[in-house]
């Protein structure tokens, strides 16, 4: 097939003025459909660009009136919505599409002020025609359009009945992006486990102060990532050397556990030891079924053991790239 992988973020539209790379889905689908034989295009869009010659239109959803989408893409998106709607195929990279829905109504009911917003951040307002798909695309999503097939990034034990319960398609098709990604490949840390820090390390561009105060953990927190606490802010790579560097790393609660994060194959890969919520807990079972309290009394020799044990069970539930290929292309050819 040939695809148009593409989108409302800068994400969704592969732009290089990203100031922040780390390991996410939407890069992860496109290796995995180029994997699978198909012809990829992974860019924006301009306004009213003939499309036609696309077998499918991957295109990426989040919530139109949250801070990650980029006005002009969600414009350009706008059109591949109403205008190729039969060809789109929905796919997901921020647990905050969940609301999408939700988001949309919110837009038709505030139409007046979401537009005059839209205008404001645009060089030069919206034409009448965009103005027009912009509201058509709200309507769409908002009054229950079910799109044909949705991707969605989630772990293999996530629950599938609850995760898709929120999303618009006749049928979702969740897929681990693990294999896709640098994350997958075990690597020999690069300082001794003899030098890891007693710490707890959550690295995350969303804020977790509740998450944090209801846990009380024992051992110090260090945080990385939200600008507006005055955090540091690092690449990705240094941030998986930060976690080498310790014993703990966090995975704070998610609206609907599952959602795929790189940051518990990373954690695997550095043997460190992950602490992730209960509901997440629950589902993984196995060495993931964790109190912190009894982590944070152990002996070195001891937290080497329980990390060896989460390392071992992460890269052995990690779903093959050939087998996540020819599920998607099985997907692919049924929607």
């Amino acid at each position: 097939m040939k695809i148009l992988l593409t989108g409302i973020t800068s994400r969704h539209c592969n732009s290089g003025r990203l100031s922040l790379e780390y390991a996410q889905a939407t890069k992860c689908l496109v290796d995995a459909l180029r994997q699978g034989g198909h012809e990829v295009d992974h860019r924006g869009i301009s306004w009213a660009e003939d499309l036609s010659g696309y077998d499918r239109i991957f295109c990426g959803f989040t919530k139109p009136n949250s801070f990650a989408p980029n006005v002009r893409h969600l414009v350009n998106a706008s059109w591949i919505f109403t205008e190729f709607t039969d060809k789109v195929v929905l796919y997901y990279d921020d647990w905050a599409a969940m609301h999408a829905v939700q988001g949309c109504q919110t837009t038709v009911r505030t139409w007046d002020k979401r537009k005059a917003y839209w205008d404001g951040q645009l060089k030069t307002a919206m034409t009448a025609d965009e103005a027009d798909r912009m509201l058509k695309m709200a309507k769409l999503f908002g009054e229950g359009h079910v799109f044909k097939g949705a991707f969605i990034p989630a772990f293999p034990w996530a629950d599938e009945r609850v995760l898709c319960s929120r999303f618009p398609a006749a049928r979702n098709f969740l897929w681990d992006p693990t294999p896709f990604s640098n994350v997958a490949t075990p690597v020999v840390p690069s300082s001794p486990q003899s030098e890891k820090k007693r710490k707890w390390i959550l690295a995350s561009i969303q804020k977790h102060e509740d998450w944090l105060k209801k846990e009380k953990f024992g051992w110090e927190v260090e945080c990385y990532g939200v600008r507006s606490l005055n955090q540091e802010i690092f690449p990705e790579n240094e941030i998986r050397a930060i976690y080498e560097k310790n014993w703990g790393v966090l995975a704070p609660k998610y609206p609907v556990p599952g959602w795929w994060r790189a940051r518990f194959y990373h954690s695997a890969i550095a043997n460190c030891i992950l602490f992730c919520d209960r509901e997440e807990q629950r589902l993984m079972n196995g060495p993931y079924l964790v109190f912190k309290s009894e982590i944070e009394r152990s002996s070195d020799a001891e937290l080497a053991e329980y990390a060896a044990k989460q390392r071992s069970w992460m890269l052995g539930n990690v779903v093959s790239a050939p087998v996540t290929v020819n599920r998607i292309n099985n997907f692919l050819g049924e929607i």
